[in-house]
């Protein structure tokens, strides 16, 4: 019995060991060291002073629907509005496809990079 108590507390000491020793110390930083970290954020619909210098583009400028057109269209579906800051279909709930004059709309230029942020709001 008392192997296998001793067998036992091995392995417990075993497992607590090898639970704790990936774990990383933090220590403290500094006020000024925190300052440094923060980056720069923008306001929605536009960009911070490093993306303009990096050459960054807006493809929305939360005012109106400037270089969006629907597909195999040179205008944008009257569907599609800008609403508070938000270009929108406005229709049955089904999406743009659902709505009386919706569907598709594309950016008037291609683009190798991009990123593209989505902000769902269901009225």
């Amino acid at each position: 019995m008392r192997k296998v108590f001793s067998y036992l507390l091995t392995g417990v000491l075993f497992l607590a060991i090898a639970c704790t020793g990936g774990q990383k110390k933090t220590g403290t930083t500094t006020e000024a060291q925190d300052s440094a970290k923060v980056e720069e954020v923008a306001a929605d619909n536009t960009l911070t002073n490093a993306e303009q210098q990096e050459g960054w583009k807006l493809l929305f400028n939360g005012q109106n629907a400037e270089g969006w057109r629907g597909v195999n269209k040179t205008v944008l579906p009257a569907a599609w509005i800008v609403s508070d800051g938000t270009l929108m279909c406005q229709g049955p709930g089904k999406g743009e496809a659902g709505a009386d004059n919706g569907g598709d709309i594309l950016y008037d230029k291609k683009f190798k990079n991009f990123h593209l942020k989505l902000d769902w709001k269901i009225s």
